[in-house]
């Protein structure tokens, strides 16, 4: 007769119970999913009519910058969270052109090096937009291709604004009778983007004489956007303009 008492009943009934499982306290097999990367320069349109060009960065800041008939109308500017192919971004601000700059909150969904969509949420509205992405943004930064006049608009007034690169990576400009000058150079990531400081010289800029806003900037199909904000976030500068 086969004698058992009551503490290897017990052991046997856990180690079949463990048995069962897959064993005693193994690793799952679970892969995590990867994050999209949202970074790129995607050109679209949004619900509201705007053409919109958004800037990401390797950081995750992001300037979307939407215009009619390629004048600037306002940008959205922030920092996206990646969670799978979901982006969102809480603490958004919208710099309006003509009005206060206005807290947003930003949903959406990426698709590495393909498609961009996203909603803004405003008090007042909520705007969807969407960008196919651009592969000039893989191509290698050279001040060269900045060199020459750029003619077109800036947030913050109506009119036409100009930005004359020279060979030395300084540049100036002027929209009505707002003077401003600055330099830009090859951003360090390696990605087609220009890093730059831009200083306004006039009372009758918008930000005053003397105000200084470093900014990003990105080349495409013969366009210069350029966008950036104060470290405040109070502020913005955003040009549109193509090369004459």
């Amino acid at each position: 007769m086969i004698e058992m008492n009551a503490k290897t009943a017990i052991c046997i009934v856990a180690a079949s119970f463990l048995t069962a499982c897959g064993g005693g306290g193994g690793s799952s097999d679970v892969t995590p999913v990867a994050n999209a990367d949202p970074q790129g320069f995607w050109q679209g349109t949004s619900s509201n009519g705007h053409a919109v060009a958004t800037l990401v960065l390797e950081t995750g800041q992001y300037f979307a910058v939407y215009s009619t008939n390629n004048a600037v109308d306002g940008m959205i500017e922030g920092t996206l969270a990646v969670n799978g192919n979901s982006i969102s971004d809480s603490s958004a601000i919208d710099f309006v052109v003509g009005a206060s700059a206005v807290p947003a909150t930003i949903t959406g969904t990426v698709t590495t090096k393909q498609m961009l969509s996203a909603t803004a949420k405003e008090a007042s509205q909520t705007v969807t937009f969407n960008g196919t992405y651009n592969s000039a943004y893989d191509t290698s930064p050279t001040v060269s291709e900045g060199v020459g006049t750029w003619t077109g608009t800036a947030a913050g007034g109506g009119a036409t604004t100009t930005m004359t690169v020279a060979a030395d990576s300084s540049f100036t400009g002027a929209s009505g009778s707002c003077t401003f000058s600055g330099s830009v150079k090859p951003r360090a990531s390696g990605k087609n983007v220009f890093d730059g400081t831009v200083t306004f010289k006039d009372a009758s800029c918008a930000l005053g004489a003397g105000t200084s806003i470093d900014f990003e900037a990105v080349i495409a199909n013969n366009q210069m956007i350029a966008a950036g904000v104060n470290s405040a976030r109070s502020a913005g500068f955003v040009f549109l303009g193509t090369k004459s």
